[in-house]
């Protein structure tokens, strides 16, 4: 069993907010993974995951991302995580025309000086 969680699991047990029984039945091999802000080099392979992922179904004629699209991307903190990644990916899929993703289809909390509602119009199925 894999088990993922951003809260400090011995402090919570200490707390008593978490079963001490269910922190050792679960903490047989820890494997701490930083979150993605600090590992930022590991976002354009997971970007071009999700593309061949969820492109097929979502958006096929995209083959990949734009440099500038990237380099957003890769200047975001991702207070989500990698899931949050996946989303934003997916979210741009859904926007993008031509073969990539570019900065015009990013989610709008991406694309500098637009709000979440400001989103481009759908592409043409």
């Amino acid at each position: 069993m894999i088990s993922a969680t951003h809260r400090d699991i011995k402090k919570e047990v200490e707390a008593g907010r978490f079963r001490e029984d269910l922190f050792y039945r679960l903490h047989v091999v820890p494997c701490p993974v930083p979150p993605l802000r600090e590992r930022r080099e590991d976002i354009p392979a997971l970007v071009e995951h999700f593309i061949r992922k969820l492109g097929p179904r979502t958006n096929p004629k995209i083959r990949g991302i734009d440099d500038a699209a990237l380099a957003r991307l890769a200047a975001y903190d991702w207070p989500g995580n990698v899931r949050e990644l996946e989303n934003a990916v997916e979210q741009s899929l859904v926007f993008a025309n031509g073969d990539s993703i570019g900065l015009a289809a990013l989610p709008g909390f991406l694309r500098e000086g637009a709000s979440e509602t400001s989103w481009p119009s759908p592409r043409a199925t």
